[in-house]
């Protein structure tokens, strides 16, 4: 980026910004702030699901947790994908800031990438309620040559920062199952709710079980004698801490355990957070295309061999950007659980992933049933013509140099449906 155009997207994001803490002085929402390394978008669209009906919600727009977006955010503003969006986008603000009518919440993710990405988020927007959904054992934004972090520890303390920034009314929903995040945000001024699945939990999965259907599991709150069963139409167990993260939410905004039910049942899912889509040739097609980390790649992986298929399971892996030193060992990590796991075939993209399939062989998985393309582009060129009739296919990768669910669209039985089921459409993402 030049430094002319550096210069002024900075002065756009204080422009904003100040527009933005406008707005909140003047309607004062409730606000809840939602972060982590994976999960974020999940957990909030879970709680937009639980909380919508009783309230005038406003929710960050697919995955837009910058300043930038977290501004647009708060105002209500569309990203502006026009030359003309970007001119108007200084008066658009502050507009809105004194024009826009109030909400009752604020359901804002809170994105870094590297140290004090946290602290200029805060300076916008400081909610009343926040979500720690877990850190990674190796998760995104590792990249410390390049300023990014060099620890998953981190990681860790720089989004525990949106819940050490909590006022002492306020309220901290933190993963119990992930020692890191404990520890990050013991410090809390707030009231903590924990979740989890083990016992120091206060609000706790039990039971749970992944079927073609999605999640059944049972839930234990604390103002209730007796389990609540759940079922989710989400096809991962690594979904479980953004569900119970999100009930706890609702729970502290009134919404009824009944009713949490209720509407969890009919939640639709996020695009390309491991979608079930229907592909040509009776193919069905599991798009987990969003972005990548070896520990969700795994999970991915679990609920490729674990829902019913009536094919072949094959699992398309690409590069997973981001890891820094941890590079190697992540992509041997997904190598190693390949072979453990066994699907029927192993599709493999990039120089990255090539290292997920020499993982792969050296732990046992045949190297007969893999199959290796050193770009997406040649992937989506000859890939359908491998996979055979009523395969099941997990596509998964990272963002940056893959965007895999243009692979997804070649597949899809009705591709006209892409700008609805898939991440990443419309003319910001026109090219690759």
């Amino acid at each position: 980026m030049s430094a002319m155009r550096q210069k002024i997207l900075t002065w756009l994001e204080q422009e904003l910004a100040a527009a933005a803490r406008i707005y909140l002085r003047r309607t004062r929402p409730e606000i809840i702030g939602i972060t982590g390394s994976a999960g974020k978008t999940t957990t909030k669209e879970l709680i937009a699901c639980l909380v919508a009906p009783d309230k005038r919600l406003r929710v960050t727009k697919k995955s837009l947790n910058t300043p930038l977006g977290l501004a647009l955010t708060v105002l209500g503003l569309p990203h502006p994908d026009s030359l003309l969006g970007w001119l108007n986008l200084p008066f658009s603000a502050w507009l809105r800031a004194y024009t826009e009518p109030a909400v009752d919440c604020l359901v804002l993710e809170y994105g870094v990438d590297a140290p004090g990405d946290m602290a200029a988020l805060l300076k916008i927007a400081r909610p009343r309620v926040a979500v720690f959904v877990t850190v990674l054992p190796i998760p995104a934004h590792m990249d410390a040559e390049h300023g990014q972090f060099a620890t998953p520890e981190e990681v860790a303390k720089e989004k525990a920062e949106l819940l050490l920034a909590l006022p002492k009314d306020g309220l901290a929903v933190i993963n119990a199952d992930v020692a890191l995040v404990r520890r990050s945000c013991a410090k809390t001024p707030a009231r903590t709710v924990t979740f989890g699945s083990g016992r120091e939990a206060l609000v706790q999965a039990k039971k749970v079980n992944l079927a073609a259907a999605g999640l059944a599991l049972s839930i234990r709150l604390p103002d209730r004698r007796s389990l609540l069963p759940i079922q989710v139409p989400l096809l991962g167990r690594q979904f479980v801490p953004a569900i119970l993260a999100s009930i706890v939410v609702a729970r502290e905004l009134g919404v009824s355990a009944e009713a949490i039910a209720e509407r969890l049942a009919r939640f639709p899912g996020t695009p390309g957070r491991l979608q079930r889509i229907s592909g040509k040739r009776q193919m069905t097609l599991l798009d987990d295309s969003y972005n990548a980390s070896p520990g969700s790649m795994v999970a991915a992986l679990d609920s490729l061999v674990t829902l019913p298929a009536t094919g072949r399971r094959v699992a398309v892996l690409g590069n997973m950007n981001e890891l820094g030193a941890y590079a190697k060992a992540g992509h041997a990590e997904v190598g190693q659980a390949v072979a453990e796991m066994k699907p029927d075939s192993l599709i493999t993209i990039g120089e990255r992933g090539q290292w997920i399939a020499e993982a792969a062989i050296e732990h046992g998985f045949s190297a007969g049933k893999h199959r290796h393309f050193a770009t997406p582009e040649e992937a989506i060129l000859e890939l359908p013509r491998l996979l055979k009739a009523k395969d099941t296919v997990l596509v998964k990768a990272s963002q940056n140099g893959m965007r895999l669910e243009r692979l997804v669209k070649v597949l899809m039985k009705n591709p006209a449906d892409a700008a609805r089921l898939l991440t990443r459409q419309g003319r910001a993402w026109d090219r690759p």
